[in-house]
């Protein structure tokens, strides 16, 4: 794992100079500050204006001299120009006010040329006078623009104005209110690190300042403006087609910010929006809900991406002796090697260190703990955590003080390094089977989207290839292909596919009993063919490799796989034969028989208390819905009896010609929900219930 040699790349020591007149504080008389020509001055107003040349100035250039001693000159950049004007001997000494205004400067390694106090001032003068300009300028569109950025807790109000109007890059808002524009519009307020450099400040000052975002780094806030119209931006809709939002990376990653502001306010206003340009259907529309599962799988994955980036494996830091970062040769380690003290202290660093390498390696082979309905994703993720996490460690590794400690080690031939090698083996193999287990479940990742948000009709399509693409990571994979893991994988396939159905069946109710009766039923059937297909699909898969005995077969539980499955089918029955009887009784408000009011009322118990359970009659783990559909069959059976007895009652007594004829149209409207009622009653009774009289 270590190589006692010294690495041959030598180490760089800070930056430092001997040379008198740069660390000591006696000025040097061989030292000469030069300024640059004109042509250095008109090309800072040609790219800025007044305002480039006095707000942007190019960092000076110091040379030194060669003295009579022969020592080279030397080019120092990004120095403060007050901080070394101890230093600073030019021919012909400046004004107190010219010396003093590095602004109005511009250096170069040619001849001595400072801006005259004329020059200076007519320069502030056009600066000032392009300011007020701009402050004229300004309109209700400017002011919503300041006012937004003074909400964001930035700057006051004036603040910000006077920030906007001397920036250089002033242009972009009017591109921004232009038509046929810019659709974004910038602002970033954070340190302003070129002002750090240019005056060596010890309090780093906080700026805002117009960005295109290409070339400063986002190290605060990021505020930003977004339009969607290409109609220019005016003061009547500025309001309504500009918008405005924040990205603060200040103490915490940009992962994290990008993922609050799509999680918290960009999805919840698209799944509001109520038209969708020239969609017609609106969000009922199959291409907008394939958008919004788009946007909302995208930050799952950001949301993973940052999880994996923080959880990366680092090995505690420790101070090592100073001796082990100056080792650069053979003979560096064998000395280092004789000094026991120094070993006894290593020794222990490397003790600590593999004691939190058998904790990582100890948690990645306990059982995990995971919810009874996750789908195959979330298989795809936990070892991408693995990959992450495993990597990570053999890059800490692969530091250089690590590696300089395991060769002082390696040297004095020390008996902590059996172990390191012992655990650095593991680690090669934990870290190999996440990485190829990564790559074989990728080539599930297609099908994961249409697991997850296509119709169970839809999903009928992708289910052989989805077998196919299966059992290719059976056959070929290297660590995945376990009777255990395969299993595992199946049961997430059959969990997400519940999910889906699911959802499906809910879709566009609050209650499955909102539905009409032909809608649920053709739903529910609709999810039995899924569940139908999927096992076909796997039986067709195990009977073809049973052709091969040779081959790796698909010799896995098919009721711990599909057992669930089956389950939430025989539960949909039930709700289908419910709803089916439901709908039947339902005739009964338009029977016109004395008598039939109170088994009437009876029919509207029986559906008030069906429709208003508060658990989910979907979920095949709720065991409470078994005793309730046995309530039920008890009181649809009690119910079709009373109307029995109703029509026995009125078929033996004399009638008028009027009762005689709704006695006949109440057998006749009776005569279809009785028999299915009474069929259905002696089928799911256990025993069969019997009914008595005739139909």
């Amino acid at each position: 794992m270590a190589d006692p040699e010294r690495e041959q790349s030598p180490l760089v020591p800070p930056g430092s100079s001997s040379e008198p007149g740069l660390n000591s504080g006696a000025p040097s008389p061989d030292t000469e500050l030069q300024a640059g020509g004109q042509e250095e001055v008109e090309e800072a107003l040609e790219e800025g204006g007044a305002d480039g040349a006095l707000m942007n100035p190019k960092p000076p250039l110091l040379h030194l001299r060669r003295d009579v001693a022969g020592r080279g000159h030397r080019r120092i950049g990004g120095q403060n120009l007050r901080a070394n004007n101890h230093i600073m001997s030019p021919p012909a000494a400046p004004s107190p006010s010219s010396s003093s205004s590095s602004s109005s400067s511009s250096f170069s390694g040619r001849r001595p040329l400072l801006l005259s106090s004329e020059e200076r001032r007519e320069m502030a003068t056009q600066q000032r006078a392009l300011k007020e300009e701009r402050r004229a300028a300004l309109d209700p569109r400017h002011r919503y623009l300041i006012s937004r950025l003074e909400d964001a807790g930035t700057l006051g109000g004036a603040e910000v104005e006077d920030a906007l109007i001397s920036d250089d890059k002033f242009s972009l808002v009017e591109d921004f209110f232009a038509a046929n524009g810019s659709k974004k519009l910038m602002f970033f307020y954070q340190d302003d690190l070129s002002s750090v450099e240019v005056t060596n400040s010890a309090t780093d000052q906080r700026k805002l300042f117009l960005t295109t975002g290409c070339s400063e780094r986002l190290l605060g806030k990021c505020l930003f403006f977004l339009r969607t119209t290409d109609k220019a931006i005016t003061t009547a809709n500025v309001q309504q087609e500009v918008n405005f939002g924040m990205l603060a990376c200040g103490d915490s990653s940009l992962l994290s910010s990008v993922e609050t502001l799509l999680t918290y306010i960009m999805l919840p206003a698209l799944r509001s929006q109520q038209t969708w340009g020239s969609v017609q259907d609106g969000t009922s529309c199959p291409d907008v809900q394939s958008f919004l599962s788009s946007v909302d799988q995208f930050i799952c994955n950001l949301s993973s991406a940052r999880v994996n980036i923080e959880r990366q494996f680092q090995l505690q830091q420790v101070d090592l002796p100073e001796a082990i970062h100056q080792l650069s040769c053979p003979a560096d380690y064998t000395a280092a090697a004789n000094n026991s003290e120094l070993v006894e202290h290593l020794e222990g660093v490397v003790s600590m260190w593999t004691n939190q390498i058998k904790q990582v390696l100890t948690e990645s082979k306990q059982i995990r703990k995971e919810a009874d309905d996750v789908g195959p994703s979330a298989e795809l993720e936990h070892w991408k955590r693995r990959m992450v996490t495993f990597n990570s460690l053999m890059e800490e590794v692969k530091r250089p003080e690590v590696k300089r400690t395991l060769g002082v080690l390696q040297v004095t031939k020390s008996r902590t390094l059996r172990t390191w090698r012992e655990l650095d083996g593991d680690i090669t193999v934990v870290a190999n089977e996440a990485k190829d287990n990564v790559k074989f479940l990728y080539t599930l990742d297609k099908f994961f989207g249409p697991l997850g948000k296509c119709t169970p009709t839809r999903l009928l399509e992708h289910i052989p290839r989805l077998m196919s693409s299966i059992r290719m990571i059976h056959t070929i994979s290297q660590y995945y292909n376990t009777s255990e893991r395969m299993t595992s994988l199946l049961l997430k396939v059959t969990n997400q596919m519940i999910t889906t159905c699911r959802s499906f069946l809910s879709q566009g109710v609050a209650r499955i009993w909102d539905l009409s009766r032909p809608v649920l039923l053709q739903r529910i059937s609709d999810c039995c063919k899924l569940n139908a297909e999927y096992q076909r699909s796997f039986q067709t898969v195990r009977d073809k490799l049973r052709e091969n005995p040779e081959s790796r077969q698909f010799d896995f539980s098919e009721n711990y796989i599909f057992g669930k499955f089956d389950a939430f089918c025989r539960r949909l029955e039930k709700i289908a034969d419910m709803a089916s009887s439901l709908e039947s009784l339902a005739a009964l408000q338009h029977m016109k028989v004395e008598g039939i009011e109170k088994i009437y009322v009876r029919y509207q118990s029986i559906v008030s208390t069906t429709t208003s359970k508060t658990y989910d009659v979907l979920d095949h783990r709720k065991l409470e819905f078994d005793s309730d559909y046995a309530d039920f069959q008890l009181q649809v059976h009690s119910l079709f009896q009373s109307l029995q007895s109703l029509l026995d009652f009125w078929c033996h007594q004399p009638l008028t010609k009027g009762q005689a004829s709704d006695t006949v149209g109440l057998i006749t409207e009776t005569n279809a929900f009785t028999a299915t009622a009474a069929w259905r009653i002696l089928h799911w009774s256990s025993p069969p219930l019997l009914v008595s009289g005739g139909l």
